[in-house]
């Protein structure tokens, strides 16, 4: 009687164990999908993020911005000099009597 029982037993045990290991494989490569799903959101929600920024902001890029104020400031102390010297040499010209084009 204990062989009769124990075969199926044991036959069932054969197919159960394999069974089982495939279902932790299963539910393990879920749950690693699932975390790689919620990483790229995340990674794609920080992406979108800075492109609105990038498109909203008026000079783009903030390194961008800052070359351009400093290139503006630059620009403005060489028409002051420019201004200067241009009031130099007509001021030059007319003490004496020069035809200074």
């Amino acid at each position: 009687m204990d062989e009769i029982i124990g075969a199926p037993l044991l036959k069932a045990l054969i197919w159960v164990i394999p069974v089982v290991f495939g279902a932790g494989g299963v539910y393990a490569s879920f749950t690693r999908a699932s975390t790689d799903v919620a990483r790229v959101e995340a990674s794609l929600a920080k992406s979108q993020q800075l492109v609105s920024d990038h498109v909203g902001a008026a000079f783009g890029h903030v390194a961008a911005r800052d070359r351009i104020i400093k290139i503006e400031r630059n620009q403005e102390q060489i028409i002051e000099r420019q201004q200067r010297a241009g009031e130099s040499i007509a001021a030059i010209c007319q003490a004496t009597g020069a035809n200074c084009r």
